[in-house]
């Protein structure tokens, strides 16, 4: 017990002094420290280790001291947490929402400190952001679905806003037409003309889901096409993670080109797997990420048809369930395929690959899907 806590406070010293000395493997060493210190929280010799190390003041002044040098980048993500508690009414996930007070407070107070700094530049921040807002809002109609419809009357209105920023694109005006995408929450997309002279597109989303659950697969996709990236490999077939339909078959089919891109992604993936979970992990520590209904709630919301049944599950003693767990389970199931472990058994690269691709193909399988998809072409 001893040696291992000896051998812990050492990798753990080991990390921060990386961390402290270079650039160049920070990327890896952060994420390893940040796994390391979720994954052991229940040690007192790690909690200690990392409360000397990261004071809560510390965190405080960084984002202070980044909201200073890089207003446009760092503001917006503070104004997402300040209206942390701005549910619909009519949102079906509204009594699931779980809101971080603390973090939200933590953001208003420190968007005070900031006004007397950039008091221009939040207020203008904040009008951009209850448009958005607006527009995400905005009820549409089934059959505007895929269409161009105009902005609303109030939010064509609003004034031109002066964020100016020095030796950056900013956005220099918004096409008076937005689509609406398919989708339960009929997202909404819109044009906007940067100052260099290119156009862009912005999706506007609300409705039922936890946009932060979506910002932590962002992130997780952006952390792969940095991997992606920095592998020689890769970056020679210019391989990452694409916003829109890419057409990755070409002639040859799943041989050739396909094939070997996959298995030089899953060879990057594998490669860089401890940081890749150290992000996804966040749904298992994070008590705010609601996977599923437990058990027990679901026989609630139907105790018309099982009042008994409900009753003798309450007395019967047993561990109440802890909804993270299908996290835990999702997330050990990514692991696996990380690891190279399809039904059991460990494959190489190519092995994996090639399953997937038998099972992307296999008839027993395409059989089963929704006609309407046209498999079978």
């Amino acid at each position: 017990m001893e040696d291992r806590d000896n051998f812990l406070c050492t990798a753990l010293g080991g990390y921060k002094r990386c961390l402290i000395i270079g650039e160049k493997y920070d990327v890896h060493v952060v994420f390893r420290l940040v796994s390391l210190w979720f994954s052991l929280s229940s040690r007192q010799i790690v909690v200690d280790s990392m409360i000397s190390t990261i004071k809560e003041f510390a965190l405080f002044s960084l984002v202070k001291k980044m909201a200073l040098d890089h207003p446009y980048h760092t503001i917006f993500q503070l104004l997402a947490l300040a209206n942390g508690d701005r549910i619909k009414d009519k949102q079906r996930s509204r009594n699931s929402f779980v809101v971080d007070v603390d973090k939200k407070i933590a953001a208003e107070d420190l968007l005070k400190e900031l006004s007397s700094y950039h008091g221009a530049i939040i207020r203008q921040m904040k009008q951009m952001v209850e448009v958005y807002i607006k527009l995400a809002e905005m009820e549409t109609k089934r059959e505007d679905t895929n269409k161009r419809v105009n902005l609303p009357r109030d939010i064509r209105s609003v004034r031109e806003l002066e964020l100016t920023c020095c030796g950056l694109s900013f956005l220099n005006a918004y096409s008076w037409l937005f689509s609406i995408m398919n989708g339960i929450n009929a997202p909404k997309v819109v044009e906007c003309f940067g100052s260099d002279g290119n156009r862009y597109r912005q999706l506007a989303k609300s409705g039922n889901d936890d946009l932060r659950q979506d910002a932590v697969m962002e992130q997780f996709f952006g952390l792969v096409n940095t991997f992606l990236q920095n592998n020689r490999d890769t970056w020679r077939r210019r391989l990452k993670i694409r916003t829109y339909k890419v057409d990755g078959m070409g002639v040859t089919g799943v041989e050739g080109v396909f094939r070997r891109c996959c298995e030089e992604t899953l060879s990057v993936m594998r490669t860089n797997k401890e940081a890749l979970l150290t992000i996804i992990e966040v749904f298992i520590h994070d008590p705010l990420y609601k996977w599923a209904l437990s058990p027990l709630k679901a026989m609630r919301r139907q105790k018309d048809a099982y009042d008994d049944l409900v009753v003798s599950y309450e007395n019967t003693g047993e561990e109440v369930y802890e909804g993270n767990k299908d996290a835990t389970r999702a997330l050990l199931r990514i692991k696996q395929k990380l690891d190279g472990y399809e039904d059991g058994e460990m494959r190489s690269v190519h092995g994996q690959v090639q399953q997937l691709i038998q099972d992307a193909i296999d008839p027993d399988r395409l059989c089963h899907m929704f006609p309407g998809w046209g498999a079978w072409l």
